[in-house]
Parts: structure tokens; C-alpha cells; sequence
């Protein structure tokens, strides 16, 4: 550049020629107007672009007059909606409220300082003239004037455009733009011209001659161009203009300066330091532009596949829906930057005004002091702004990703997601294994794919944060190379050549950084696996934890999460993985074949059959994945299908009966007509069609509610009938079971419905298919978990009832006896998975399967029989409101001690008082090093100033410095070392305490805390535990060490510096203190926001094939984006606390660090080098405050995991293990049970459940129990294994139980719950879970619960001990899950086995071997306990316990209490249809 291009040479140059009297005027008259040529410029170019809009609004308005013309109704432009131009109609008039009386006074303050302008800058013009006689336009139009005319013309230009902003509202927002920024450039060139000047030594303002106007004119240009721009409050522009907020988030209207500095959030902070806790109903409701319900409708479009997005990865989706948001980043990580540099060259100017004493000093010094303190604010400002869009844009973003996996999730084919490949499918596999004389080997372990809940639990909570804590990948791509080239350039300057080879190394070791993040990612993908291996396991964990408690698991438990733990912990490095695995998860998954055909058109559709009305198939294979079998599977690895051979349809306006033996496949037909099967064609005529245009009702096996009310999860999202509600409740039976709860049908059912039997459950799940308007309603085997007595009720009453009639049911059954008599249409199906049209002949369906045929004698028999049945269920101490689910509690105030002591404690381990000591000083000798070394270069420095160069060392000084450098190292990698060894056992300790404590919690604990909370402390507060708590926890105590050593510098110097430094602490610690208040309530907020987010996912996930056949997926959607929204909010008031505390502490530290070089300056008592030390130590000192103050809040507010973690480390347990508790080794000999007085109930202020039970049992006795509802049956079994609170004395094998290890005690007891529990895994897992027997125990056990006796029927489809079982067993049909069950119980080898009636659905040939298992192989010396549903189930057993009210009534031989007149039992018996019957069972025995 040549020095007549440099603005600042020129400038100068026009100084000095104005100061050289014999100058032609034309000379001067070019340098004052060239300047002036700016804002004419911009006044310019804003006109012709305000001409071009006009025109372009003039032609939309036209081609809109012109559609009206046509009669199309018009519609609200996006100019319009851009530019205010609403219809009164449509959209609300601005408000004060919103604004707008505010923002009117400044357009008029912003018209009267134009105008200020304009009549200045026109007196100006005519005064120019003043010293001559007189004035002529002549004179006033000459060249010398000129400049003047050209300021009159720029501010008449904003004078008219600023009166147009009051006039005509729908330009508001177009012409205030071109105001301001005419304004604005005007500004900037008076300040350049007049201000400057100013700041130097040599230079005059141009305008001088203007005299006292000039400085009025430069004061309300500043207001007019400046303050008013900063300040005024921005427009509320709606998104949908039909339908604006009512409540207008204040950062929607902010302006510029409360951008700024985040003044918008004051009403919050300051409401939040009066308030113990602020409930997030006191927060800003979110901006109607993140509220997810508008981001998925504009942005999915362009990122899920699904809608129309092209398949990339998530990452490049993301940079290309927010790129805009980026470009702003990139622009406030660049100013920032060069911001940044500002103080390093004051500093350095600064002392080079002090060495030379001012001598050839161009600028005053105190520009550079006044730089000091505007670099750090500006960098600040920066800084605070690219965090500010960062946030924004990744809650955004995380709201996408979350309503993103949550909509994929409704897509999934689960069955094939949730299971191995190998996995038999829901009810389609025969129960088979080895035959006694053939050892089966091992078979080879197939790919298992991983558990979808555990796996979405994951990604909504730890790869979640993983994506949040991404964003300052700008840091790496932008700043770095920015402040490298800017430091390379000042380093140039000051030390010439030598820079370079600095800036060499720096290059040179490039590649360094680029290995150890590629080590570091790959690292993180290991680790990532471990946390999902954690997850699932500790998912699926918590879903089993009441099986856990009964078997007497829980050490077995923690040490198996504890090795899942110490591989994690292993693999603690982070990388940035979480987007891949998201986008895997999104791209990867097996989908339902309807959404693979809208992306891939080679994927079968459903349907291609003419007649749109059938319901069936025809030729048609379904399969629960897409894996081909290539012939080489073995008979157990073979998948199962489903065949229809020929056309099957069911019959329309009646009810259709699906049947078959036990694991042959009747769920499968209901679950290919839903979609849920993958649809494999076989001829060009297949087909399968299940018409939806009018609804489809679906009624599980499985029961699935919701926790809600038994109300909501029988209207589910319909509209209430009173008339048609109440006829539910009667058809289904329900009426009764409503008058058990004092809440009736407003009582919560809690996760998995709880607090309902198998029986209930399943009656609120048919009375929602019932009371839907569906046309179509599916019943999946709905009375297999009901007695005989309640099943012909729902058919009686229900089937047969006016609900039904005319409706399409299909029920898929093994009770025919029950149903035919309704059937008019049956399709079979047999154990080689072929189904057949029977017609309406039931006798064609038996002769076809005599399996069959064997059945429906059994059940015959069994209704003559049963007539009386005996609910299982208890409900003890139900709450008057119905609540279950107690809300989440939240702290109020500071992080309480306990929290950060459990946290400290860990950290030191045994030896804490060491692991302090030696970590704090290896940062004393750290911190101290690095000072000293900052002191030594200013002292080598000026051994220059007193020596000639050649006399100094170099050699020596270059060997001390680098010495200090090594102490500093070593001192540094030394307490790192220690300090990562400590957060380690700090992680290991406290999750080992958090898994211990779950597993030890109370049953009632458990009932009241929702499966979610769990989660998100094993999972989000765990990982926070491991990365942000314990990297600030190290940060805060070593910026106090930092701190405390950098002040200790400059004292040393200048004592009067203390205090200064004690000020700017006390300031630091208040700010901080006033942050804290609000941060902490908007962080417990947000925490206890995730978990009702991961219920709500784990709910839809649960139900997902009913959410589907219900067609409930927009509901489910919204109540989920409802949820985000939510959680969104709370993020967003959390980042913006952020930023308002990061800016005012960098405020306060550039005040503090202005003040020091101001007092330095004045003083001048100290030499260069000196004044150089103390000017770093103190801006240093400045940043460690501010950093301080950050890292303190930042783990008081991460702390508030440690909080909940320790919330629930201290909640009640039951009594933990002790030496004095372990039962001799050969306990027990014998299942001998003798109770005396026993009373329980379930929580401490609760009522007693049972009172005073005193009874003895005999070793390998059979005791059946019956009571009526609410008699305490269950409430025994429970007692038994102390699993409620116990009063009285139980003994068994001669011990009593209460002096014995609850673990001992149930490890030596085993209960079969109607509803048995899976583990995910192999079928070997699910019998022994800690590998304790052999194979060939495993194979005996299996085959003595009945799953030998089905082998030989079919040979090609057999459980093996490798076949994998989904989590759950949600593979498995409920039958299966019994019979293992029992084979598992059968494998524990226990003296005293409960049975909760667990055969009921089971075929009866299955049951038969069951019951002769039970009778012959356990052992003449184990006892059974059986609670019956059933008078059959019990009528052979050796004793029968009656209850009632908690209280024994009859306990004796079933012939001895039948020969009691009145006796209850008697009564049960005497009331059934055919007592006779019953009567002679009791007599065979």
C-alpha cells in the first residue's frame, strides 16, 4: 500500500496541510470532502434500493389484487408476514405490552435527532457564507460549500425516512434498517474525522472551524446513530401471524445493548435471588421460532429421509439448516479474536511510551489504556454472542434430534430391533429342547443386536450431551487459525526473524494434535460401547428390580454393574462419536415395510389386491426380521414364518377366532395384518390387506397402560361419553375392581400398571379397544389372563353385547370352549406356522390338530368345574387422590455439603489428607514456575539495558529458563496425574453407591418412583459426574491457587494492589452469588425435566404395536414435542444465565485490569520491566477471577447431579447384610415354615395389611391360598420375604427370618409372579444368570417345566440354551415365559417355591406336565405355596389357607373345610356351578 492509499496518512497529511497557510483552499476542500463521500455513498445506494423495493412490493400487491380479482381467496404473504402488513383480521394488533408504546418513543427520539441534524447541518451551510457582506446562493452553492450541502442532504434523507416510519407502520422495520445504517456510516466518518484527532498528539479535527455546532452535532449523531439503535426494543414478529404469543418472550423484543449484555434476563436473576427456588412457571415461555412443533414443520423436511430429506449425514444436514446461525458464529469468533489482541499491543504500547518517556509518541497513552478495557469487553461481547447463537442453535438442534429418534423410534420394526436374529418371535416357536439322550452342542454365537430401550436411553441422555458439548468445533476450525496468524504477525513485529521459528515448531508438530484426536475418537467409539453395554444393563436392571429384590440378586447385581462400570471408566476419554451413532441409529435400523417402501420402491408393498374391504392374506410369508436364511441354519437358529398357503380372509361385522396350540403363531397373524412382520411375497398374487380408512382397535396380550389414571387409559385421547364409558366399565367387568380403589377410575395405574393384577390390566386394555370408535378390533388372547368366571363374563356380556355387534373382531384364543359358541369364522394355525381357513366349522379346526382337539376337552372339563374365582389382587393403602407417583422433589437454595463432601471423600479414597496434599502442591509449584518464569524473562530483559549484548549470557539464562519451564511441566503433569487417579475412584465409588442403594431401596420406594428417574441418575448425572463435575471441581481449586499466586505478584511490587484485588473478589464472589440462585433453580428444573421425556419415550416404546394399530402416533408425537419444549425452555433460560454472568465478570475484570495500568501510568514508580510484570500478573489475574467465578458456578450448578445422586443414595433401605445374619451353609435341610404372629404393612404410617397370622407347614407340603380381593394373599407372600415392613416372627428350616441376610433368605426362597420377568440374553443367562450349574442342570430343568414334551412335534423350530431372549421376553409369548420361569425356579433348587397361579396361560397339556413337575421332581421335601386365581388350581393341595381382611379365617385339609357348616371355603365352594365336581377332587386326595 502506498502512503497516499493509508486513510490514516491521509488524514494526517490533510492535518498538516490545513496547518500550512499557504495552501491552495481547493487542497484543503479534497481532504475534507473526500471523507464526506461515504454517507452521501451509502444515502445513495440506500435510495436506489428502497426505489427497488417499492417497485417489487408495487408488483406482488398487483399479482395479489389480480388473484382476488379470479375469486382465490388471498393469502398473508411472506413479505407481509415479514414486513407487518397483517390482516386486522387475522393477526393481533401490537400492544403495549409488547412493546410498542416504547418503541414509538424512540422513532419519534430518532426523528427529532434527525431533524437536529438537518437544521444543523443547514444553519452550518449558511453560516459558511457569514463572513461575507452578503450572502448569495451563489456563495452558499460554491465548491467550498459543498461538503456542507452534502451533510444537509444525508440528514434530509433520514429526516423524511424516519417521519415514514411513523406513518406507515408496514415499512417500519425497511426504512428503519436503511436509517441506521445511513446513520450509522455518518457516524463513523465524524468520529474518524473530529473524534480521532483527539486520541493523538499531531492531529486536529477537520471540522474544527464549525465551532461549538460541530460538538452538538457529534452528540446527537451519537444518540441518534448510536443509543437509539442500542436501545430501542426490537418488533415482535409472530411466527404463525393467526396465531402470536400471548406471552411474548422478553429476548423477542430485546434490543441490541440487552442482546448485548443480556439485560432480557435481569427480571429472572433478580426474581430468582428473592425466591428460595424458581419454579419454571416463573420462567419466559419459549419463543414461539424453538418451539419444536415449528421446527419439525419447517426442518425435518430438509434432515429425516422420511419426509423428503436427501440421506447425508446428520452433521452436513445441520450446518446446512443453520448455516446462517454458523455464519454468525464464524463472525463472533473473528472479531473476538482480533479483539483479543488489543490488550498484549496496549500493553506493549504502554511500555513503550515508558521507556521512552513519551518521546515520538503518536497516540496518547491513554487510548491504549482505554483499549485495555474495550479489547476485553468487545472480546467478551463476542465471545458471549457465539455462545449465545451456539446454544440456540444446538437446543434446537437437540429438539430436532429428540423428536427425530423419537418418530424413527414409532417406525421400527421392535420385534426385529429388540431381539436377536435368531430370537424366536412373539408366540411362533414350539418350546423345545434337546432330547435327554442327544447332547446338543453349543450352537455359535449369532450377532445379537442391542436393547432399542437401553440403546434410546443412551442417545437420549449421554449422546445427547455429547452433541451439546460438540459445538466449539468453530474453536478449532476458526479461532485457532485467526489468533496463529495474528500472533505470528505481533510476534514479527516485536522480535522480528525469531518469530518464524517459533511459528516452524508450531507447524512442524501440526500432526501431533490431529493423531491424538484421531487415538481419542476411536477411544471414544470403545467407550461409547461400554456406556451403551452400562446403560442397557442398568435398564434393564431397573425394569426388573422387583425380581431382583424377590431372588435375593441385588450383590450378585452390583457386582455385574460394577465390572460393566470399571470398562467404562477405562475407557473415560471423549470424542465426538454421538452424532455418528445417532445418525446410524436414524439410517440403520430395520423399519416396518411401509416406511422402507417410501424410500425404497423395491421393498413389497402391502396390498395388491382388488378389493380394498378384505381382511386377510393370500400367499403370503412374514418373518420378524429382513435376515435370509441361506439353508445352513440349524433347526434351533432357523427364524420363524408365518405361511399362508392360498387366500385367507376373515369374515366382516362378526367375530373371528384365531387358534392354535401354544408357540404356534397366533399372535403372528395379528401382528403381519398390523404391518409389524416383514411381508416376503411368494407369488405375483400375494398379498395381505387390513383396511385402516375407519379404525383399528388393538388389545394386547401383554397388557399395556400408560401411567395415567385407569380413565385415560381407557379413553385414550376418544372424547368422554358418560352413557358409553359406564357401559365399558360393565361389559368389561371392571365395575367391581373400581370400587377396590378410593379414587375409583381416577387412580393411577404407575409404570406398567403396577398397581393392577394380570387380570385388571388386561380388562383396562380390552375396555380401551371396546370403548375406541375403531371398526376393526383386535384381541390378542385377552382372556388368557383371566379366570373362568371373568372370561364368560367378557363374552357373555362384553362379545355378545351391543358394543360389539356389527364391529369386526378379531380374537385370537386358546380357550375354544369359551368362544366358539360366538365364532362365526375360524382361522387355525399349527406348530409348523401354517394358517388355515376354517370356515365356521370349529370341528374342521380339531380334526386338523389334535393338539387341539386335546385342549378343548381339557377346557371343557375345566368350566364345568370353575365357576368360582379368587382375585389375587391387593391394594392396601391406595391414596384417597389416586396419586401413586409422588412428583419429583427439587432443592431449594445453595448445593448442600453432604453432597460436595461425598464427592471429596471419593476423591481421596483411604487417603485423602494425601491425595490433597500432594495434588495441591504439585499447583503450588506449578502456578509458582509459571510466574517466576513471566519474572525472569523481564529481568534477562534488562541485563540489556545495563550490559552491552555481547556480556550477556545467553546460554545461561536460556538454560534457567528452560529449567523452570521442565519444573513447571513435570509439576503440572504430576497433578493431573493424581488428580485423574482421584476423579476415577470418585466416579467408581459413587456409582457403586448409587447401584447399591437402588438395589437396596424398599419395594414401596420403588413402587413410588417412576423407572425414568433411575435412569437419568445412572445415566445423565453419572456421566455428568464423570466429565463436567470433576473437570470444574479441578478447574475451581486450581484457579485458586492460580489466583492467589498471580496477586502475590503484583503486591510484591505495589501493595496497594490488594486492594483492588480483595474488591474485585468480593465483586466477583456477589455476581457470582446473585447467578448462582437462578442458575441452580433453572438447572433442577431441567434435570427433573429429561425424566418425564425418557418415560414418555419408554411408554410409546413399551405400547408401540398398540400406538400403531390405534393409529395414536400424532398424539404420541405432540405430547412428546410438548415434553421438549419443556425441557427446551429450561435449556435456554439455563445458557442465557450463562451468558449474563460471563459477561459481567469479563466487565468487571477489564474495569479492574483499566484501573491497575491507570494507576501505573500516573505513578511511573516502577521500571519498564517491572510495570510489565505487573500489568500481566494482573490482567492474569483478572482472567483467573472471571475464571474462577465461571468454573465455581459452573460445578455448583453441575453439582446439583451430585445432589440427586445423593438424594437417592440416602432414601430408605431394607437391612443390609451382616456377619451375624449368614445362615449356616447347609440351610436349608427342609421347607418347614412356621409364622406366629406376623403383621405387616407397607410403609411405616401405613395401615397394617395383615394382623397377628400365626400358622405351621410341614416340609413338601402344598398349601393353596384363596381369599377375595383385598384379603392379604399377595401381602402374605411378600411378608414371607420381607419385602414389606414386619411385625411377629417367621421361621423357616427352624431360623428365624428376621435374623437372617434378607439376600440368604431369598436366595433360598423363589416366587413365580403371574407375569414373569426376562433378562436379554441367552436362554442360558435367563436360567442362570451367574453361571452356577452346568449345561446338562439347565437342559433337566427345562425339560421337568415342559418343554421336552413338546419336542418331537416339531423337530425344524427348538429353544436351545444359545437361542437369544429379547429384554423382557418380549420374543417369547407370556406361556413360554412361565414355563421358563419355572425352569429357572426348578434350577435355584429352593425349599420353598410360591407360585402367584403361574400356569394361567398355558395350554392345559403344557400345565398337566407342569403340575406333575411340581408334584414328583421338586423333592418330597419343598414346600409349595400357591396363590390361587383358580378353586381348581388348588383343590388337590394338602392344606388351603382362606384370608380374609388380613387375617386367617380357615386353614386346614380342603375335605376338613368342607365338612365346616358356614365355613368360608365351604361357601366358595357351595356357590360354584357344580360343586360336585369340586367336592369329589378334594376327596380323591
Amino acid at each position: 500500500m502506498s502512503p497516499s492509499e493509508d486513510p490514516f496518512i491521509e488524514q494526517t497529511t490533510s492535518d498538516r496541510l490545513s496547518q500550512q497557510p499557504h495552501l491552495r483552499p481547493m487542497d484543503l476542500l479534497n481532504a475534507r470532502w473526500d471523507t464526506l463521500l461515504a454517507p452521501l455513498f451509502a444515502t445513495a445506494v440506500s435510495g436506489v434500493l428502497l426505489f427497488a423495493h417499492v417497485v417489487m412490493r408495487s408488483w406482488r400487491l398487483s399479482r395479489r389484487a389480480a388473484l382476488k380479482d379470479e375469486r382465490v381467496q388471498p393469502v398473508v404473504s411472506s413479505e407481509e408476514a415479514r414486513f407487518g402488513a397483517p390482516k386486522k383480521d387475522e393477526v393481533k394488533q401490537p400492544s403495549p405490552v409488547q412493546g410498542e408504546r416504547v418503541i414509538r418513543l424512540f422513532q419519534i427520539s430518532r426523528l427529532l435527532g434527525s431533524f437536529t441534524l438537518f437544521s444543523l447541518s443547514l444553519a452550518i451551510l449558511f453560516l459558511q457564507g457569514g463572513h461575507r457582506k452578503h450572502i448569495s446562493w451563489s456563495a452558499i452553492l460554491s465548491p467550498e460549500s459543498m461538503h456542507s450541502i452534502s451533510v444537509v442532504i444525508i440528514f434530509l434523507y433520514t429526516s423524511i425516512l424516519a417521519a415514514v416510519c411513523l406513518l406507515k407502520r408496514s415499512w417500519t422495520r425497511v426504512l428503519t434498517r436503511h436509517v441506521n445504517s445511513v446513520l450509522l456510516v455518518a457516524f463513523a466518518v465524524y468520529l474518524y474525522r473530529d473524534i480521532w484527532p483527539l486520541a493523538t498528539y499531531n492531529l486536529k479535527p477537520i471540522d474544527l472551524s464549525e465551532g461549538v455546532f460541530l460538538w452538538v452535532k457529534v452528540a446527537v449523531l451519537t444518540f441518534t446513530a448510536v443509543v437509539i439503535p442500542l436501545f430501542i426494543p426490537r418488533q415482535y414478529v409472530p411466527v404463525d401471524p393467526k396465531h402470536p404469543m400471548e406471552t411474548i418472550n422478553p429476548e423477542q423484543t430485546a434490543s441490541i445493548f440487552s442482546m448485548m449484555f443480556y439485560t432480557f434476563m435481569d427480571p429472572v436473576v433478580f426474581k430468582a435471588y428473592r425466591l428460595p427456588h424458581l419454579s419454571h412457571t416463573e420462567l419466559p415461555p419459549l419463543a414461539d421460532r424453538d418451539r419444536s412443533e415449528h421446527l419439525t414443520k419447517t426442518i425435518f423436511p430438509r434432515i429425516d429421509i422420511y419426509q423428503g430429506a436427501r440421506k447425508r449425514h446428520l452433521f452436513f444436514s445441520f450446518i446446512s439448516v443453520f448455516r446462517w446461525q454458523y455464519v454468525g458464529m464464524a463472525l463472533a469468533i473473528t472479531s473476538g479474536s482480533f479483539a483479543s489482541f488489543a490488550p498484549p499491543v496496549a500493553v506493549n504500547r504502554i511500555l513503550t511510551y515508558l521507556e521512552t518517556d513519551g518521546r515520538e509518541a503518536s497516540v496518547t497513552p491513554w487510548l491504549w489504556v482505554l483499549c485495555l478495557f474495550l479489547g476485553p469487553v468487545t472480546t467478551a461481547v463476542s465471545l458471549q454472542w457465539y455462545m449465545f447463537l451456539g446454544s440456540k442453535t444446538l437446543t434446537r438442534a437437540e429438539s430436532l434430534l429428540t423428536q427425530l429418534i423419537f418418530d424413527h423410534s414409532l417406525r421400527i420394526r421392535f420385534k426385529a430391533e429388540a431381539s436377536g436374529d435368531d430370537a424366536p418371535a412373539v408366540e411362533n416357536n414350539t418350546t423345545q429342547i434337546g432330547t435327554p439322550e442327544t447332547n446338543v452342542p453349543p450352537q455359535k454365537p449369532e450377532k445379537k443386536k442391542s436393547n432399542l430401550v437401553g440403546k434410546i436411553n443412551t442417545l437420549m441422555t449421554v449422546d445427547m450431551d455429547h452433541i451439546v458439548g460438540s459445538r466449539d468445533f468453530f474453536l478449532l476450525i476458526l479461532l485457532v487459525p485467526i489468533k496463529m496468524t495474528l500472533a505470528l504477525v505481533f510476534l514479527y513485529i516485536v522480535l522480528g526473524w525469531s518469530a518464524f521459528v517459533g511459528f516452524t515448531s508450531i507447524i512442524i508438530l501440526l500432526p501431533v494434535p490431529g493423531y491424538i484426536a484421531t487415538r481419542m475418537q476411536n477411544i471414544q467409539r470403545k467407550k461409547m460401547g461400554k456406556t451403551d453395554a452400562r446403560v442397557e444393563a442398568v435398564s434393564e436392571t431397573v425394569s426388573i428390580l422387583r425380581m431382583v429384590k424377590l431372588f435375593g440378586w441385588e450383590q450378585k447385581m452390583s457386582r455385574s454393574l460394577e465390572e460393566r462400570r470399571n470398562e467404562e471408566l477405562a475407557w473415560v476419554w471423549k470424542g465426538k462419536v454421538s452424532l455418528d451413532r445417532v445418525g446410524n441409529f436414524l439410517q440403520e435400523s430395520e423399519l416396518l415395510d411401509s416406511f422402507d417402501h417410501e424410500i425404497n420402491p423395491e421393498t413389497p408393498p402391502s396390498m395388491s389386491h382388488r378389493d380394498e374391504d378384505v381382511i386377510g392374506f393370500n400367499n403370503a410369508v412374514f418373518a420378524w426380521s429382513k435376515e435370509h436364511e441361506d439353508g445352513t441354519q440349524t433347526p434351533s437358529s432357523r427364524t420363524f414364518r408365518l405361511r399362508t398357503e392360498g387366500s385367507i380372509s376373515f369374515k366382516r361385522n362378526c367375530i373371528n377366532l384365531i387358534i392354535g396350540p401354544t408357540g404356534a403363531g397366533k399372535t403372528s397373524i395379528l401382528m403381519a395384518l398390523l404391518g409389524e412382520m416383514h411381508f416376503i411375497p411368494t407369488k405375483p398374487d400375494s398379498w395381505y390387506n387390513l383396511p385402516r380408512q375407519n379404525g383399528i382397535a388393538y388389545a394386547a396380550q401383554e397388557s399395556w397402560v400408560q401411567n395415567e389414571t385407569i380413565r385415560d387409559n381407557i379413553l385414550f385421547g376418544s372424547p368422554y361419553s358418560e352413557e358409553r364409558y359406564q357401559k365399558v366399565i360393565y361389559q368389561c367387568g371392571l365395575k367391581q375392581d373400581l370400587e377396590l380403589f378410593e379414587a375409583g377410575d381416577m387412580s393411577e395405574v404407575g409404570e406398567r400398571g403396577l398397581t393392577l393384577s394380570g387380570g385388571q390390566k388386561a380388562r383396562v386394555t380390552l375396555a380401551r379397544a371396546i370403548y375406541s370408535s375403531a371398526e376393526i378390533i383386535l384381541l390378542d388372547d385377552v382372556l388368557a389372563a383371566l379366570d373362568v368366571h371373568t372370561s364368560k363374563w367378557i363374552v357373555n356380556e362384553c362379545l355378545k353385547g351391543d358394543l360389539v355387534r356389527d364391529r369386526t373382531v378379531l380374537l385370537v384364543t386358546h380357550n375354544i370352549a369359551l368362544t366358539g359358541a360366538i365364532a362365526d369364522h375360524i382361522v387355525s394355525i399349527g406348530l409348523d406356522g401354517i394358517a388355515h381357513d376354517e370356515g365356521s366349522d370349529i370341528s374342521a379346526a380339531l380334526a386338523h390338530d389334535p393338539t387341539l382337539a386335546s385342549e378343548l376337552k381339557r377346557e371343557k372339563e375345566e368350566m364345568e368345574v370353575e365357576t368360582q374365582v379368587v382375585d389375587a389382587m391387593d391394594k392396601e393403602g391406595e391414596k384417597p387422590d389416586g396419586k401413586l407417583i409422588l412428583a419429583e422433589e427439587i432443592a431449594e437454595g445453595r448445593v448442600s455439603w453432604p453432597a460436595i463432601a461425598m464427592f471429596v471423600k471419593g476423591l481421596g479414597g483411604d487417603h485423602p489428607i494425601l491425595f490433597l496434599g500432594t495434588w495441591l502442591v504439585g499447583l503450588v509449584l506449578w502456578n509458582s514456575s509459571n510466574m517466576f518464569s513471566v519474572w525472569f524473562l523481564g529481568y534477562w530483559g534488562t541485563q540489556y539495558e545495563s550490559h552491552a549484548p555481547e556480556e550477556v549470557r545467553v546460554s545461561y539464562y536460556l538454560g534457567l529458563y528452560c529449567l523452570i519451564l521442565t519444573g513447571a511441566i513435570l509439576a503440572f503433569s504430576t497433578a493431573t496425574v493424581i488428580f485423574q487417579y482421584g476423579t476415577q475412584r470418585a466416579s467408581r465409588r459413587i456409582s457403586g453407591q448409587l447401584v447399591d442403594s437402588i438395589l437396596g431401596s424398599t419395594l414401596r420406594w420403588l413402587d413410588e418412583t417412576p423407572t425414568s428417574r433411575i435412569l437419568v441418575r445412572c445415566t445423565q448425572d453419572i456421566e455428568n459426574l464423570d466429565t463436567y463435575l470433576a473437570s470444574n471441581f479441578g478447574s475451581v481449586v486450581s484457579a485458586v491457587m492460580t489466583m492467589s499466586i498471580k496477586l502475590a505478584g503484583p503486591v510484591l511490587f505495589t501493595p496497594i494492589f490488594l486492594v483492588p484485588g480483595v474488591v474485585m473478589g468480593v465483586l466477583g464472589a456477589y455476581v457470582g452469588n446473585i447467578y448462582v440462585r437462578a442458575q441452580m433453580s433453572v438447572t433442577r428444573e431441567g434435570n427433573n425435566a429429561r425424566a418425564p421425556l425418557l418415560a414418555h419415550f419408554g411408554a410409546a416404546i413399551a405400547g408401540l404395536i398398540s400406538i400403531r394399530a390405534y393409529g395414536a402416533q400424532q398424539s404420541f408425537k405432540a405430547e412428546s414435542l410438548k415434553r421438549i419444549d419443556h425441557f427446551a425452555n429450561l435449556s435456554r433460560s439455563e445458557y442465557n444465565l450463562s451468558r449474563w454472568i460471563g459477561v459481567r465478570t469479563d466487565l468487571l475484570g477489564a474495569t479492574f485490569t483499566t484501573a491497575v495500568a491507570s494507576y501505573l501510568l500516573v505513578r511511573r514508580s516502577l521500571s519498564s520491566a517491572n510495570t510489565g510484570f505487573s500489568l500481566n500478573m494482573s490482567i492474569e489475574f483478572t482472567s483467573m477471577i472471571l475464571w474462577l467465578v465461571s468454573c465455581f458456578n459452573n460445578f455448583e450448578v453441575d453439582a446439583n447431579s451430585l445432589e440427586r445422586i445423593k438424594a437417592y443414595i440416602d432414601i430408605d433401605h431394607e437391612p443390609e447384610s451382616t456377619e451375624a445374619g449368614r445362615p449356616p451353609a447347609a440351610w436349608p435341610k427342609s421347607g418347614d415354615l412356621r409364622v406366629e404372629g406376623l403383621s405387616a404393612r407397607y410403609s411405616a404410617t401405613g395401615p397394617k395389611v395383615l394382623h397377628g397370622i400365626s400358622f405351621r407347614v410341614k416340609s413338601g407340603e402344598r398349601i393353596g391360598i384363596v381369599g377375595r380381593t383385598g384379603s392379604g394373599k399377595s401381602s402374605l407372600t411378600l411378608a414371607l420375604l420381607r419385602c414389606i415392613l414386619t411385625e411377629g416372627t417367621v421361621y423357616y428350616d427352624g431360623l428365624p427370618t428376621d435374623k437372617v441376610n434378607l439376600d440368604a433368605l431369598r436366595s433360598n426362597i423363589t416366587i413365580i409372579p403371574q407375569m414373569p420377568e426376562l433378562l436379554s440374553g441367552t436362554l442360558r443367562r435367563n436360567l442362570d444368570p451367574f453361571t452356577q450349574n452346568d449345561d446338562a442342570t439347565l437342559n433337566d430343568a427345562l425339560r421337568a417345566a415342559g418343554l421336552f414334551i413338546l419336542q418331537t412335534e416339531l423337530d425344524e423350530v427348538r429353544f436351545t440354551l444359545d437361542s437369544e431372549i429379547a429384554s423382557g421376553g418380549k420374543n417369547l409369548s407370556v406361556g413360554q415365559r412361565q414355563i421358563i420361569a419355572l425352569a429357572r425356579a426348578i434350577v435355584r433348587r429352593s425349599k420353598l417355591l410360591i407360585l402367584d397361579e403361574a400356569t394361567s396361560a398355558i395350554d392345559h397339556k403344557t400345565d398337566a406336565v407342569i403340575q406333575a413337575t411340581l408334584r414328583n421332581e421338586l423333592g418330597a421335601d419343598v414346600t409349595i405355596l400357591t396363590v390361587a386365581h383358580r378353586l381348581q388350581t388348588i383343590m388337590d393341595a394338602d392344606k388351603i389357607m382362606v384370608l380374609d381382611s388380613g387375617r386367617i379365617v380357615e386353614f386346614d385339609a380342603p375335605l376338613e373345610l368342607l365338612k365346616r357348616k358356614g365355613g368360608a371355603f365351604k361357601s366358595m365352594v357351595d356357590s360354584s356351578g357344580d360343586k360336585k365336581a369340586l367336592y369329589a377332587m378334594a376327596e380323591r386326595k
